[in-house]
């Protein structure tokens, strides 16, 4: 083989390269690339003609410093321009100059800013008047690569998009990114169908990429001119980037919305994604748990008499484990005068008071609505899903675990103060809007844009409920409160399609008041809750606009402001035999108490650590997997340990009858 055929078979290579792929240059010294180059040719086959060798011209090494350093991706293998058919020596200088260029990294995509490097031959006139033609390497640059002075632009953006490739490639993952897939076709992700052919062919690229021969920079290199590979800054790439950095997935999919969303929009009630549902069912059938998830109302049957703390005469024959004392039935009791009440703390009236106690009535004020609790059993006691050892849970109305002093106090709000003002909504998941209390006061108006001060302002403020319900707060904790009118409303700042209102508490002097707004809120819609005034001598009072605790109504099937007959005492069943798991709460179970409404079986907060991790699927579970009103049910008020509150019960016992205020 001749230098011609080898020039030849190198300027045949490039040209099927350049036609077929996508090229890159290496990074390579100009220097020490032509030095390879000279220094490879066996020796006495490079003879030097007069001053420099005959392969050592300016030609080859333009040649050799811009064309000699290129190369193609072939899904992870590297050709270059050398991998060519040669004998003898050339074939030495071929191999030595293919694995030179293939032991340096891929540098940049390729463009020219020459039309043509090196030169097919060249006429060299000697003194004699003799010519010499000379063959040299030569490449001309398809209109494909030639781009003059805009080659560092053209490069650049093809290098950033095989860059955020590779970044992708690294940062995201399988989960997440069928995750976002799963949210686009159950239609639970805002505008997300629109995204769903940019995902999907990523995905194809990202499994492509698992077992790729080449590093992840090599894979972003030879993809870099797939429009795809910009997907990482896409709005749905950055959605699939917080995921699989483990962002929540509703703060994700919320920050998603902010960038795609209008300001009015109706989103999907729940968050959760086929594949969130096979994995989460999968623990569920490993940990045997699947009859647990059924739950009904628990009757006085289900109770053992170990479980409870007292039990009326009447009830005990039904209880497990029970022997009643039919003697009791028969004792005789005084009325009492009920002009005043002893004040006593639970704790000194479950030691003092509830032992000797024969029968229990229980004043059950308008106030206590929220307090209204149902106790909930298992269908099937054979598997507990729960943190404590038995699979009972509780239900308060409305559908939460505590009382909204609870709600509020798990989001950081103060619950103590001299006046407190909050909102609830969003209890069923069926009000996504963006509420907002307001309070129109003697030191000003005090919502989200002017939160107060330190001792007079609101503390929670929400804007996205997302699938959790939702409380706003404001409370005032002066010694002295200015005289003068505190005006309190809710506005719907953004509506975005919620079926349901609010609910709100006041509470000042040890009394509460509580209120309901069922109607779903119109945007900029205000409604006003209740005006509490301050006269000169610092007295408190309340004008109410809205319905209130302080009338009667039916509840549970119990007529408010009355005595009602106390079946049982007892603790919150994660305080049973001895357990001391969560909140404590004392439940007063009530004769023919009840709930007309369907109520949830049970909440995350109640679940065993090994189900986290698909809390968001359970969240739906138990939304979707009420328990259904009965006929009998284990039902009446409940107060948490970790709040302040009162109840008025009339005591009797084989001797007398008194009047006790309990304080919790």
């Amino acid at each position: 083989m001749d230098f011609k055929t080898f020039a030849k078979a190198v300027n045949d290579r490039f040209n099927h390269l350049s036609t077929n792929y996508t090229l890159f240059r290496v990074e390579a010294d100009n220097d020490e690339i032509k030095e390879v180059y000279l220094s490879s040719f066996p020796e006495g086959t490079n003879l030097t003609y007069l001053t420099n060798t005959e392969h050592d011209c300016s030609c080859c090494k333009a040649f050799i410093r811009n064309v000699g350093k290129l190369v193609a991706i072939d899904n992870g293998a590297i050709l270059t321009v050398w991998d060519v058919e040669a004998t003898g020596h050339y074939k030495v200088v071929a191999d030595a100059m293919a694995n030179y260029v293939r032991s340096k990294p891929v540098e940049s995509v390729f463009f020219a800013s020459e039309r043509k490097y090196g030169a097919f031959n060249t006429e060299q006139r000697l003194a004699d008047g003799r010519i010499i033609n000379w063959n040299h390497f030569h490449a001309g640059m398809p209109a494909s690569l030639f781009k003059g002075n805009d080659v560092a632009s053209e490069a650049g953006r093809f290098n950033t998009s095989a860059q955020m490739l590779t970044t992708s490639l690294t940062v995201f993952n399988l989960p997440a990114i069928d995750t976002v897939i799963d949210l686009i076709t159950s239609s639970s992700l805002y505008r997300g169908e629109e995204h769903l052919p940019s995902i999907k062919k990523f995905r194809e690229l990202w499994v492509k990429s698992v077992d790729y021969p080449g590093s992840p920079t090599l894979f972003g290199f030879e993809h870099c001119n797939d429009p795809i590979s910009r997907f990482k800054n896409s709005v749905i790439g950055t959605l699939v980037e917080d995921i699989s950095k483990g962002v929540d997935l509703e703060e994700a999919v919320k920050s998603f919305e902010v960038k795609v969303a209008p300001a009015n929009y109706k989103r999907s009630k729940s968050l959760i994604t086929q594949g969130m549902v096979d994995q989460a069912m999968e623990t569920i059938t490993e940990l045997g748990l699947e009859p647990a998830l059924e739950r009904r109302h628990a009757t006085i049957h289900d109770m053992n008499i170990n479980d409870v703390l007292w039990s009326d005469v009447s009830v005990q024959p039904a209880m497990k484990g029970s022997v009643a004392s039919i003697l009791q039935q028969a004792v005789k009791i005084t009325k009492p005068n009920t002009d005043k009440s002893i004040e006593i703390s639970i704790a000194d009236f479950m030691e003092r008071v509830l032992p000797t106690a024969t029968s229990i009535e229980a004043l059950v004020e308008s106030r206590h609505q929220s307090n209204f609790m149902s106790v909930i059993a298992p269908v099937n006691a054979s598997a507990n899903l729960l943190k404590w050892n038995n699979n009972f849970t509780w239900s308060y109305n409305g559908n939460v675990t505590d009382s909204m002093k609870d709600v509020v106090k798990s989001f950081g709000g103060k619950v103590k103060a001299q006046l407190r003002c909050s909102i609830m909504w969003n209890e069923d998941n069926d009000n996504p809007d963006d509420l907002d209390l307001h309070c129109v006061s003697p030191y000003g108006h005090i919502y989200f844009v002017d939160k107060g001060t330190k001792t007079f302002n609101l503390d929670i403020d929400i804007t996205q409920p997302g699938s959790k319900v939702a409380v706003e707060n404001i409370t005032h904790d002066f010694s002295k409160m200015r005289p003068g009118s505190y005006n309190f409303y809710v506005k719907n700042y953004i509506a975005r399609g919620a079926s349901s209102g609010f609910k709100a508490e006041i509470e000042f002097n040890g009394e509460v008041y509580e209120y309901t707004y069922l109607a779903p809120l119109r945007e900029g819609q205000n409604v006003e809750i209740a005006t509490v005034k301050v006269d000169n001598n610092g007295i408190i009072s309340i004008e109410h606009k809205l319905p209130h605790g302080s009338t009667s109504k039916e509840v549970y099937n119990i007529k408010t402001n009355d005595f009602v007959k106390v079946t049982n005492v007892m603790l919150s069943p994660n305080h049973w035999n001895e357990q001391a798991i969560g909140n404590k709460h004392y439940m007063f179970i009530l004769n023919n108490c009840g709930t007309a409404e369907p109520v949830r079986g049970f909440y995350n907060e109640f679940l065993s650590e090994a189900l986290t991790p698909h809390r968001k699927v359970f969240e739906v579970l138990s939304s979707r997997m009420r328990v259904q009103p009965a006929t009998e049910q284990l039902a009446g008020v409940g107060f948490s340990s970790t709040v302040r509150n009162d109840l008025v019960v009339r005591v009797s016992t084989t001797s007398s009858m008194k009047l006790y205020k309990i304080n919790f």
